[in-house]
């Protein structure tokens, strides 16, 4: 599979890069193909067979979710504001005015205080860091701590991207929030916000890049220590997300992978000839070839009920009164009871993409209903990040493009830590546009 589809993979990625430039990789949509051809080339290369592979009315409805969601988002890219006389969304990625720099210290305290009470109830209720499992215990306190955290990644980001665009300096106290932002989830032995923050920060740094302040940022001696102490910083997140992998991905997740699968030899081959890393292969082809025939077996098989919407805003849903019948603990025991009857309990990462969320919210028909409206407000982002060229909506298209990440996972409106980031851009940029 290395030589079937990684390689290729990463040589048509490498190449889209070297044709378009790197301003593609500010798009939301090179984020959302590649990992959706991620999954789907998994899926068709590993050679694993599904008791439920994909059915042909399964993918064109997939195809169709996907198109409503380019057509809504080139709409709301180019059909022009009643009262904006601006139409033209084609400009350079930088401009030599300088923005208004907008006072982010009060928020990034709050980021503080909000991650210090999440940690303290996290260390009070758990083992101080969670290898094994992907559960915890939180009190309301952590709860609380929890809803702020996210103002982390946006301010560092924010930060990063202004100090980097217009006087060509890296911003230590912004690299500090942005790890920060990642405490909780490597806390749990998760990895997806480290994931999200390396995305959020390639983008604002294409974003924001200048040449002839980076030609002079290359020649600075505090810079060249700052390299080295991010290539530092690099190996020890490479290693605290091995090791995170290796203790939660054993030898025996590995034989009952095998066991309730049908893998075909080449890939166990393949998979030993790593050594001790065969996990890491493992783990990449459990997590990332299931989704497709997990949601091929909901998208048949669901009948509510229907959340509207508070699935993903779970952390809504779970504290209703039971009459309103919008628990998310009802859905979750309604897959689980889908599961048992068709005989599939074999899916370890439970993800069944964006698109199973919304069927799971809103129905099958309701699913392109709600595509469209973020396609449309994703159009819209994209259209003022073109013609205003600042660094607050740099910062918005960097948070949209690391969520895409989440769309094969559950969705970017499942977890607060990723739409958190798009609440609190809000309240903190959005006041202060004219």
């Amino acid at each position: 599979m290395i030589l079937m589809f990684y390689v290729p993979f990463i040589i048509i990625i490498v190449l889209i890069i070297k044709l378009k430039g790197l301003q593609i990789l500010a798009n939301d949509l090179f984020w959302l193909i590649l990992f959706w051809a991620l999954i789907t080339g998994l899926y068709f290369f590993s050679g694993v067979e599904w008791s439920y592979p994909l059915q042909f009315d399964t993918i064109l409805y997939l195809l169709g979710a996907f198109f409503t969601y380019i057509f809504f988002r080139s709409a709301g890219k180019h059909i022009k504001p009643m009262r904006n006389k601006r139409y033209s969304v084609k400009k350079k990625f930088n401009d030599s005015k300088i923005e208004y720099k907008i006072n982010t210290k009060l928020w990034e305290r709050l980021g503080y205080i909000g991650l210090t009470l999440f940690t303290l109830d996290y260390l009070r209720l758990n083992s101080f860091v969670n290898y094994i499992k992907s559960s915890y215990s939180i009190s309301l306190i952590g709860s609380i701590g929890m809803i702020f955290v996210p103002i982390l990644l946006v301010v560092g980001i924010y930060n990063l991207g202004y100090e980097f665009k217009y006087y060509g300096k890296i911003s230590v106290v912004a690299i500090v929030d942005i790890g920060l932002y990642s405490v909780p989830v490597i806390l749990n032995s998760g990895r997806e916000s480290i994931l999200l923050s390396v995305i959020a920060v390639i983008v604002i740094t294409i974003t924001c890049f200048d040449n002839i302040k980076i030609r002079a940022l290359l020649h600075n001696r505090r810079f060249k220590k700052y390299i080295r102490y991010a290539f530092i910083i690099i190996i020890v997140a490479f290693i605290i997300i091995t090791n995170i992998s290796k203790d939660r991905y054993t030898n025996t997740e590995i034989s009952n992978y095998l066991n309730n699968h049908i893998v075909p030899d080449y890939i166990v081959v393949e998979a030993n000839s790593l050594g001790n890393y065969k996990f890491l292969y493992y783990n990449v082809l459990q997590y990332y070839s299931h989704q497709l025939p997990f949601f091929e077996i909901l998208y048949h098989n669901y009948e509510g009920p229907y959340l509207m919407g508070l699935f993903e805003l779970n952390i809504i849903s779970r504290r209703l009164p039971d009459f309103f019948g919008l628990d998310y603990t009802l859905a979750i025991n309604s897959v689980r009871n889908m599961l048992s009857l068709v005989g599939q309990n074999v899916f370890v990462g439970g993800w069944f993409t964006v698109i199973g969320s919304f069927i799971i919210d809103f129905g099958r028909i309701g699913v392109y209903i709600v595509t469209a409206v973020l396609g449309f407000v994703t159009g819209r982002v994209r259209r003022q990040f073109l013609l205003e060229q600042s660094v607050r909506y740099a910062t918005l298209t960097s948070v949209i493009c690391a969520s895409m990440y989440h769309t094969i996972i559950i969705s970017p409106f499942y977890n607060v830590l990723v739409y958190g980031l798009f609440i609190w851009w809000s309240i903190i940029f959005k006041s202060k546009m004219k």
